[in-house]
């Protein structure tokens, strides 16, 4: 609808509210549509988060495996992903018997370097075992990791149905945010201000 050149006030106003009328419209119809479209999503269950939630920690001890085999990280930067890697295989012991009573399948352990690879990539990380030159490589793959792990966590905090698996995913979840405050203060040794950058941590999703 176009404004005339020689409009009066009155016109211009009319015609401005006609517009916004229109434009709201286009808003709220965006915006009902997109309403439908998660609601026709069907929710995930507690048998599907549990089984996101183990493939992260399986992952995590096939990536923590790979960055301490490497040989490449200094002493403290080794003892700290060590006890990150300790932490992570009592998460894959927690979760197993859990999903298993649930009737879940458990998630496959990558076998192979480049089978760890594949599910990084697969899970938009950049970094990679294959490119692993520095403790630098070593840190930030092992960071984004941590940033992927978490998201996990706190996207299925709030969608699962039992009580106690909510408890669970909020302690791991924690436990996690730990690792990558510990991971991160090997850039920065001595400066835990700033290996913890973020008050609250969402991680990646």
């Amino acid at each position: 609808m176009g404004i005339p050149k020689t409009a009066t006030r009155r016109q211009l106003v009319a015609s401005t509210i006609a517009i916004g009328g229109l434009t709201a419209a286009r808003s709220t119809g965006a915006l009902f549509e997109a309403q439908a479209a998660r609601a026709a999503t069907p929710p995930l269950s507690d048998v599907d988060l549990l089984g996101e939630m183990l493939a992260a920690e399986v992952l995590a001890v096939a990536v923590y495996e790979g960055v301490i085999g490497s040989g490449l990280l200094a002493p403290y930067t080794e003892h700290e992903a060590h006890r990150a890697l300790t932490q992570e295989r009592a998460h894959v012991r927690v979760l197993t018997p859990a999903l298993v009573a649930l009737g879940g399948t458990v998630p496959a352990r990558p076998g192979t370097p480049a089978a760890v690879d594949t599910a990084l990539a697969a899970g938009h990380l950049p970094g990679r075992l294959a490119n692993l030159h520095t403790e630098h490589d070593c840190v930030s793959l092992l960071l984004d990791l941590e940033a992927i792990v978490i998201g996990v966590y706190y996207k299925a905090m709030p969608m699962l149905e039992d009580p106690g698996l909510v408890r669970l995913a909020a302690q791991i979840m924690a436990n996690e945010a730990q690792h990558a405050t510990a991971v991160s203060e090997a850039r920065r040794p001595g400066d835990i201000g700033q290996a913890v950058p973020y008050a609250f941590v969402e991680g990646r999703q």
